[in-house]
């Protein structure tokens, strides 16, 4: 299963998000289909929204890609008008220190905890039960297959890198 965890701010607001899923993808289509029900969260609680600034440590199979770029600039601008900018700003990996990696360490143990308390924790459905029953100060969003799948249906063949003319290889 994957974890996709997170912090959402505002000036006066600050919530700590996790998407989970059965799937194993961690590439830029599965990405994209975890940070659409999150991105709409926000949207709804804050509707006159217009710039959405991203912060994550970048690896580049998920983030720094062009496939990534291009799911951020077309599927996310069109599925979400309302925002006049987006920005993707990456920071260093791997060293623990960021608000997410908090928020997937303090489920992991939430988990420990629960199988600690006699329940077995084997597989997604009982580990998306657990964290339901027993987290209350996280937002969880359950990614299914299907949503994975119908990014992947957006993104075409021959994607140039950045910096390329702006064409389609056939």
């Amino acid at each position: 299963m994957t974890l996709h965890t997170g912090v959402g701010y505002s000036k006066n607001f600050k919530e700590a998000f996790c998407s989970i899923s059965e799937s194993e993808r961690h590439d830029a289509a599965s990405v994209v289909a975890h940070l659409i029900p999150i991105i709409e969260r926000y949207l709804e609680l804050f509707p006159l929204t217009t710039n959405l600034h991203l912060l994550s440590d970048g690896p580049t199979t998920q983030y720094r890609n062009k496939t990534y770029f291009y799911l951020l600039t077309k599927l996310i601008r069109e599925r979400f008008p309302q925002l006049l900018s987006i920005t993707h700003n990456f920071g260093e990996a791997g060293h623990g220190k960021w608000g997410p990696d908090g928020v997937g360490g303090a489920l992991k143990n939430i988990a420990d905890d629960v199988v600690a308390h006699g329940t077995d924790v084997s597989n997604f459905e009982s580990f998306k039960t657990g964290l339901e029953k027993d987290v209350k100060t996280v937002h969880l969003a359950v990614i299914k297959d299907e949503s994975i799948k119908n990014v992947d249906k957006v993104v075409p063949k021959g994607i140039l890198p950045p910096g390329e003319p702006c064409r389609f290889i056939s």
